[in-house]
């Protein structure tokens, strides 16, 4: 069983991962570092040849820092064999940040065990420190899942961010006024530029950078190509 912690503003279950659930991830540093590697392994046995280095490139990685998934995991007895970080697994409870955990970590840690222990009736979280509608989701223990299942995938609607009472500027902020599928948060706008008040700020000049870059690339480096298509 599992508890999170924080999230948006709002009522609504949390997944367990917030990450990519991959069991070996790479970052940057080490992809740039994977020429080097390939050309020592094929140096030992020329059957490790992979095509996918004849085009190698580590601008992308250069310019932005990025993780990678190299090797997934999987749920054991899941016949679908389904990777894990394309699941949707809710958390059996989750709860909110409060002032006095910031400069004293062991009051969160205290909080986490009064809900595991003493909020708890069999699999289910009964606390009052659970937020409404964390617990008992279908996708974890809480809600009745078992070994080898995965639960239903359509996350439920509390999943999502909802704007409802965000005022920006003075502009009470609806639905209609933010982008449906805005990553960056209430506040930022679509055309990558940020009110004072959003904590997130998008460096249009390098995107646009990137994007000439791209639109004027004619090589065969996958990666790259990869990170081009991304950010259209």
């Amino acid at each position: 069983m599992s508890i999170s912690i924080g999230g948006r503003a709002q009522t609504g279950p949390m997944q367990t991962v917030g990450g990519v659930k991959g069991s070996r991830l790479y970052d940057s540093a080490f992809m740039r570092d994977w020429p080097t590697i390939y050309a020592n392994e094929l140096a030992k046995d020329e059957s490790l040849a992979d095509p996918i280095f004849d085009s190698w490139s580590t601008l992308a990685t250069q310019r932005f820092g990025i993780t990678v998934n190299g090797m997934n995991a999987y749920r054991r007895g899941d016949k679908t064999e389904t990777p894990l970080h394309f699941m949707y697994e809710s958390s059996d409870c989750r709860m909110f940040w409060s002032p006095e955990m910031f400069p004293d970590q062991t009051a969160l840690w205290n909080r986490v065990a009064e809900i595991a222990f003493d909020g708890r009736k069999d699999n289910v979280f009964t606390s009052k420190y659970c937020v409404e509608g964390s617990t008992k989701n279908p996708t974890s223990f809480s809600g009745g899942l078992k070994q080898g299942e995965i639960g239903p995938q359509t996350p439920p609607k509390e999943a999502f961010p909802r704007y409802s009472g965000w005022i920006i500027n003075g502009t009470t902020i609806t639905e209609d006024l933010l982008p449906k599928h805005d990553s960056f948060g209430p506040g930022t706008l679509s055309d990558g530029s940020s009110s004072e008040s959003s904590e997130t700020t998008v460096n249009a000049a390098a995107l646009k950078s990137f994007n000439d870059y791209c639109a004027a690339y004619t090589g065969d480096a996958w990666l790259l190509k990869l990170m081009c298509k991304a950010v259209k």
